[in-house]
């Protein structure tokens, strides 16, 4: 069993059609396991020319898997995560992937919503976490990711992008800095533990920054999203939420 900071039992299990990953914690042949399973619907829009169909599907869904592996989490617990990631026909009980024209998006989610309007104009990817505030994120809300049609080519970036991205889809927040919402980013922390990540430019090789390496961290703030139901953030969303408790506490 894994326990958290304080000593507390951490029990996990969001399974069922309501939520868009399945999470579950348990003991398997006295080893710490989570289990991590999405069924994944690509929203069918036609693929811009030049594009082929079949790699950068798989590159995404790979990007989903990287989350796997075994860490040290709650002061070197071993745990083994499993990620379980298939495309499925249908959008119920799954994780949508948009890859439309934005012009296209607009018009079939009839955005009424500013902010996902600014990110539809953007040109980047992005993740929506089913509120419209992404602290409100919670397991069992609808989750969406909408990417940047000129990375679908690209299958090393696709990959990295998805990786990325699952951590939103999980509860975990970013580590750059973004004017728009606010983050200072990162590269401004005293905290020893985060500092081994920097690479220059405020920059950081880790999964939340660039979809570097998915670290001890990364799942220890996943854990406490599902068993808390909290996004878990590296850093405050213009000044609002908390800290999660894994930084600064991590391996």
């Amino acid at each position: 069993m894994i326990k958290d900071f304080h000593g507390n039992v951490i029990h996990i299990d969001k399974r069922g059609v309501e939520y868009p990953v399945d999470a579950l914690l348990k003991t398997e042949d006295g080893k710490n396991v989570l289990i991590l399973s999405a069924n994944v619907f690509f929203v069918p829009f036609e693929v811009p020319i030049g594009v082929k169909i079949a790699p950068w599907k798989e590159n995404i869904l790979e990007g989903f898997r990287q989350w796997s592996g075994k860490y040290q989490v709650f002061g070197g617990q071993p745990i083994e995560v499993r990620v379980d990631i298939k495309e499925t026909d249908r959008y119920e009980d799954a994780v949508l992937v948009w890859t439309a024209d934005r012009t296209v998006e607009k018009t079939v989610l009839e955005v009424i919503n500013r902010e996902m309007d600014l990110w539809l104009d953007s040109g980047k990817t992005f993740t929506d976490v089913g509120a419209a505030d992404e602290l409100d994120w919670k397991p069992h809300l609808p989750k969406s990711i909408h990417f940047a049609r000129w990375t679908l080519n690209q299958p090393k970036l696709v990959t990295k992008i998805a990786k990325h991205e699952f951590g939103h889809v999980l509860g975990v927040g970013n580590v750059y800095r973004d004017v728009r919402k606010g983050l200072s980013g990162i590269h401004v922390t005293t905290q020893e533990d985060l500092k081994h990540h920097y690479l220059g430019y405020h920059k950081f090789n880790c999964v939340m920054d660039s979809g570097g390496p998915v670290t001890n961290n990364d799942i220890e703030m996943v854990l406490l999203a599902f068993y808390l139901e909290e996004y878990q953030q590296y850093q405050l969303v213009r000044g609002r939420g908390k800290i999660s408790e894994a930084v600064g506490n991590g391996d």
